[in-house]
């Protein structure tokens, strides 16, 4: 285990790739059934909610993953991308937190494209970053 690191790297690593699959399944289960692929790209209404929320997923989530990576940086030698990935992943819970809060919408499809994608894009994202931000 790294020197002031209370998980091991294999729970870090559960954490930091399942947490985002975890997510995705809550917005299923919980997400009303609406409308079809089809008609959620055709409606320009559909689409335009979806951009819009889409759009402050990845503001808020882009300021704080930016947030908790300057605060951590340069101080993971020994597993870098992985402390990246869960920076990306604290800003891209914390964008669909945000964004849940502001949206009513209980669609499916609204759900996973606006407010799920950005927790796995942040938390790739983040573990790309990683290496050349969190290397001392």
């Amino acid at each position: 285990k790294p020197p002031g690191k209370r998980g091991g790297v294999r729970l870090r690593t559960a954490i930091a790739f399942g947490l985002p699959v975890l997510f995705f399944a809550y917005l299923l289960l919980t997400g009303q059934p609406g409308e079809s692929v089809g008609d959620f790209v055709s409606h320009s209404a559909s689409t335009w909610r979806a951009t819009e929320c889409g759009i402050f997923s990845l503001a808020i989530g882009g300021l704080s993953s930016a947030g908790v990576l300057f605060a951590w940086r340069r101080t993971d030698p020994l597993t870098p991308r992985l402390s990246g990935a869960l920076a990306g992943l604290v800003g891209g819970l914390g964008a669909a937190l945000a964004v849940g809060m502001a949206c009513p919408t209980t669609d499916k499809l609204h759900l996973l494209f606006s407010h799920g994608i950005v927790v796995i894009a942040f938390t790739v994202v983040g573990a790309l970053a990683g290496r050349r931000l969190m290397t001392p």
